[in-house]
């Protein structure tokens, strides 16, 4: 990756909109412009001493980055490779953070200044920097940053397509072992085992797996708990949301496989998400479409098959890349035009009594519509286990 020529871009436009600095703590934005990784899945909420002045300060001359000294060998090791990182500041433990916030900000001439800080920036790091140089004004960093990560360069084609085969890989597997009367839970810890097993840092999200008995009257939800302990059984149809984390970039996959041989209902709705996936992605054209308009696409053709809005009551989909969900978002007010190399999840579902249907595919822009990423089966085929 060409980190000098991001941190370039970023710089320029610094200096044109009279931006004395941009503070990134662990994050995203910090790998994209840095490549210095986080330790997830607690980036951001480490409660290490000193943990609001963590992060990665950039100035037109400075790349510095400042981290609690029980984390120091972490970036030392990383930033040694990296000559484009000036400094790295270590917060000793017990030492005055607020007289070291006044001597960064001091000598990196960034007091009573404009500074771009992310939207997930600590309230503490703004409160006590305005409280050290009251005249500072603070600007969101996602203004200029967002548009760089939106299309993705050959590399990071590369790398996504490779999380994407190997998530594949993932569910193919998992799908051989499910037997009838095991529970989500015991489902989803072998799910989560299994992608360790094929080399990933671990899930890009919290997986879900969730079972769908026909029978009900109403589709259940569970916001607190990930998993129940409900079974397999015979009817019943089994959903997945899962992704994972490859070499720093993200997966988001999604499938709906079916205990038995699924109900005329069942195979409607099925085909009716599938196609609906379907003319979503042949009108990712780069340059033609919006996305809201994309998200309207699939929206209207499930709609026009007669199932109402709170049956499909979520976005079409998100960019996706070093964090699993990135701008722009396919869903209204997010008027974007596709570009070429934009990477999008498409995943259309159905939610009706008893049934809840759902396909998740990462796809690539290009100007002849989209490219799917993912190849696992269960779009054009029905998986069925336990005849």
């Amino acid at each position: 990756m060409d980190y000098v020529k991001r941190l370039e871009k970023v710089r320029n436009y610094m200096a044109e909109n009279n931006i004395a600095g941009l503070i990134l703590p662990p994050s995203g934005d910090l790998e994209y412009l840095s490549g210095i990784r986080r330790q997830r899945p607690n980036a951001g909420s480490t409660h290490a001493y000193g943990d609001w002045l963590t992060g990665l300060y950039v100035t037109q001359n400075e790349a510095v980055y400042v981290i609690p000294e029980m984390h120091k060998g972490y970036i030392h090791e990383q930033a040694a490779s990296k000559p484009f990182i000036t400094e790295v500041i270590e917060l000793k433990e017990g030492s005055d953070l607020y007289a070291c916030a006044k001597d960064i900000w001091t000598r990196f001439k960034m007091a009573n200044q404009t500074v771009a800080i992310p939207k997930l920036a600590m309230s503490k790091m703004i409160i006590n920097f305005q409280k050290f140089f009251p005249e500072t004004k603070f600007v969101c960093s996602e203004d200029f940053i967002a548009p760089m990560r939106m299309v993705k360069d050959a590399e990071e084609v590369a790398l996504m397509k490779k999380a994407c085969e190997e998530t594949d890989k993932i569910f193919q597997e998992l799908v051989k072992t499910i037997q009838i009367g095991e529970t989500e839970v015991e489902i989803a810890s072998r799910l989560e085992f299994i992608m360790l097993q094929h080399g990933s840092e671990g899930p890009s999200f919290c997986s879900g797996v969730q079972l769908q008995d026909p029978s009900l009257a109403a589709v259940a939800t569970d916001a607190i708990n990930r998993f129940s302990q409900k079974t397999v059984q015979k009817g019943c149809s089994l959903a997945f949301d899962f992704g994972i984390i490859l070499d720093g970039y993200c997966s988001d996959f999604g499938r709906t496989i079916y205990i038995g041989e699924p109900s005329k209902k069942q195979q409607e709705i099925h085909k009716v998400v599938m196609d609906s996936q379907a003319a979503a992605i042949k009108a990712m054209k780069a340059g033609q479409i919006t996305a809201e308009g994309l998200d309207k696409v699939a929206r209207d053709y499930i709609y026009n098959a007669g199932y109402v809005n709170n049956e499909f009551f979520h976005r079409l989909g998100h960019g996706i890349g070093i964090d699993v969900h990135e701008y722009p978002y396919l869903n209204y007010g997010y008027t974007e035009v596709l570009q070429e190399n934009m990477m999008f999840t498409i995943e259309p579902s159905i939610h009706a009594p008893g049934v809840w249907t759902r396909v998740e595919d990462i796809v690539m822009v290009t100007k002849d519509g989209g490219v799917n990423l993912n190849s696992a089966p269960g779009v054009n085929d029905f998986i069925v286990i336990g005849e």
